[in-house]
């Protein structure tokens, strides 16, 4: 019962607007899921371009921290050592503080802060330290602009990327297209090829009801007709089927209705093929696979270099500025004696780094490198064979859409002629059922033969346009 009220959608399409191959690209490649993903592919290789030229911006960093702990100090063995002096002179002190009228003891606060350090060595103090340092590569045998190149290689790499990605949606959607009107097209030619037959039905019963005509035609046409109902079920699944898939590919829902018109690409198709020099040299030159291997060797090859470079120094300017330590608990009264405050530093100068040995790592990763330029290298002259081959078959493929669709045309009219005049002569009597039935199943294959036709001349015609890396509508350089 599902399956029925399923099959029931298909007629339903003539309602639709119908939708051109021109618009049903442009729509793929704008609202579809891959269009999507290519969208995607870009904000990412952007970002990727982004971060291989951040080599040529400098360095900055803040840094902070904190903790306690305990570490040797000079002062401790100094408050240590001026101890003992500190106790002989007390008494001569108080004695200097009642002559001069100050407070007995008040003198003493220098060597009172030095005594508070040597009191207890093993305290642990806190310590703060706080500041923002910066580097910037100033030479470095090439590696920054070998970075910046690599940076625009893979820019170029990226466009290339996304002409590649929406040649194949154009081949998909092109193929899904044609799949999907073949089927609409193949249900309705069923449906009048029934509706015929069981006009010839009904004439034979009522023949045979007023005692005129033959039950074994009866059952013969019959017989006929029963079998064509398999087909028409058959054509609106397989035309259900391919809609739903090409209504994912538009991005729309699965279930809407669309009506498409099989004109195809007529400005595409009204084109003459070139000849296949001509072809072949416009294939090799504007191929998106073809530049791409030829990038990607090139981003390869600039790798190769850096790590070559890797081997020799790098010179660079650095700076920093902050706070090494923050105040440390020294009692208050030597606080006050010594004016104690925080320890700031900075510092600008010039690094120098050379890796002098790495245990052959950065040989070995040049060597790995090498090695994939290579496969790139056997893999463009491989795609270079593939490309000739691919040409060739285009070509034939032209020749023998041109020379099918006019045998089509010649055939359908033929074929509707002689269905008609088997009619007649069946009707007059002198002709016979087998005749009809036969002239029927003819009409029916040519109407079929002519729809596959056109869709084969027009794929035809589009693929002529993708070998040679031109895209079948106008499209910009980014998705």
């Amino acid at each position: 019962m599902r399956i029925a009220s399923v099959f029931w959608l298909v007629p339903g399409l003539a309602a639709a607007q119908p939708m051109t191959l021109t618009q049903g690209l442009e729509e793929a490649l704008t609202r579809g899921p891959e269009a999507a993903l290519i969208r995607i592919s870009v904000d990412s290789a952007n970002e990727l371009v982004r971060e291989v030229r951040k080599v040529a911006w400098p360095s900055v960093s803040g840094y902070a921290n904190t903790g306690v702990g305990r570490q040797p100090s000079m002062l401790s063995g100094l408050g240590a050592g001026f101890g003992a002096l500190g106790q002989s002179i007390a008494s001569l002190d108080d004695r200097v503080a009642t002559l001069d009228g100050s407070q007995p003891g008040r003198s003493l606060g220098p060597l009172a802060a030095l005594q508070d350090l040597q009191s207890d060595p093993d305290e642990p103090t806190w310590s703060v330290g706080y500041g923002v340092q910066a580097s910037q590569a100033l030479f470095t045998f090439g590696k920054v602009t070998t970075a910046l190149h690599m940076a625009s290689t893979q820019k170029r790499i990226t466009s290339l990327k996304v002409r590649m990605d929406r040649s194949k949606v154009q081949g998909d959607f092109l193929g899904l297209w044609s799949a999907t009107a073949l089927a609409e097209q193949k249900v309705g030619i069923v449906e009048r090829s029934i509706a015929r037959q069981t006009e010839v039905v009904a004439y034979l019963e009522r023949a045979v009801a007023g005692g005129l005509g033959s039950r074994a035609q009866l059952l013969m046409a019959r017989s006929q007709l029963l079998r064509l109902h398999p087909d028409l079920l058959a054509a609106r699944r397989d035309a259900l089927t391919s809609r739903r898939m090409l209504n994912r590919t538009l991005g729309r829902s699965a279930d809407e209705s669309l009506e498409l018109d099989t004109a195809g690409l007529p400005a595409l198709e009204a084109l003459l093929p070139p000849a296949r020099e001509e072809l072949l040299r416009l294939a090799m030159d504007n191929r998106s696979d073809l530049k791409f291997l030829d990038e990607a060797k090139s981003l390869q090859n600039d790798i190769v270099t850096i790590y070559r470079a890797n081997y020799l120094p790098n010179l660079g300017l650095v700076g920093k500025a902050g706070v090494i330590s923050a105040n440390t608990d020294m009692g208050e009264a030597f606080k006050e004696a010594g004016n104690v405050r925080d320890n700031y530093e900075w510092s600008v100068g010039l690094a120098l780094q050379w890796n002098l040995f790495d245990g052959f790592e950065q040989s070995a990763k040049a060597g790995q490198t090498r090695a994939a330029v290579h496969a790139l290298e056997i893999r463009r002259e491989d795609l270079r064979r593939m490309v000739e081959v691919e040409v060739d078959k285009v070509l034939m493929d032209r020749e023998a859409a041109d020379s099918a669709l006019a045998s089509a045309l010649q055939s359908i009219a033929a074929a509707a002629e002689a269905r008609t005049l088997a009619d007649v002569d069946f009707r007059q009597g002198s002709g016979a059922l087998s005749d009809l039935l036969a002239a029927e199943e003819n009409l029916r294959m040519a109407e079929l033969a002519l729809v596959a036709a056109r869709l084969e001349r027009t794929r035809s015609a589009a693929a002529l346009a993708l070998v040679r890396g031109q895209d079948l509508i106008a499209l910009s350089e980014e998705p």
